[in-house]
């Protein structure tokens, strides 16, 4: 495992728990994002997995029961192993002990299945925004639209929702403005 991919996940575990204590939906699917963009920057196996459990626990925590004005939830306790079991991965992966830390990863999405039998969804859903994610990265290179949904096995209407709402069109990275690009298409064709 790279240092910067050890580093980025051993902190993504420190964020998971923290925001488990606060209920916080929200960062977890945060980090969910970072890990998949970082699954797709280093083609690393275990931010993929760390995506797949930031992204299931924030569906755990939506579906409890929360209180915003009297700042309470009904959160699930076996939240709580969940921590503990999160603080055994973090300690297992800075040893770099990884078959433990593996075995850490597994007992945490048997815990998560346990606790949601929608886990596979989450898995299918956090997968595919990946792949999303990687077609855009490939779109942005130069790539066409199409060529690149095909490359992933994705539709082309997924990933043209994606590139519409990113900054990938709207970035210019050769300085060439609009005018300048078609008064030279018009050129071509007299």
């Amino acid at each position: 495992m790279e240092k910067v991919v050890k580093i980025a996940i051993l902190s993504a575990i420190q964020k998971t728990a923290d925001y488990i204590k606060e209920s916080d939906q929200l960062g977890l699917r945060e980090l969910s994002d970072i890990a998949i963009k970082n699954a797709g920057i280093y083609q690393d196996e275990d931010s993929t997995t760390i995506a797949v459990i930031t992204y299931s626990i924030s569906k755990i925590i939506q579906a409890s029961k929360c209180d915003v004005d009297k700042k309470t939830c009904n959160i699930n306790p076996e939240l709580k192993s969940l921590q503990n079991e999160l603080s055994i991965l973090y300690k297992n992966l800075e040893k770099e002990n990884f078959t433990e830390f593996n075995k850490s990863i597994k007992n945490i999405l048997d815990m998560i299945a346990n606790i949601d039998k929608k886990v596979n969804l989450y898995i299918e859903e956090v997968l595919s925004r990946s792949q999303i994610k990687k077609g855009g990265t490939i779109y942005s290179s130069g790539i066409s639209l199409s060529q690149s949904a095909q490359i992933l096995g994705i539709n082309n209407w997924q990933l043209m929702n994606y590139v519409g709402k990113s900054e990938i069109v709207s970035t210019d990275d050769e300085g060439v403005g609009i005018r300048t690009r078609l008064k030279f298409a018009r050129g071509l064709f007299q």
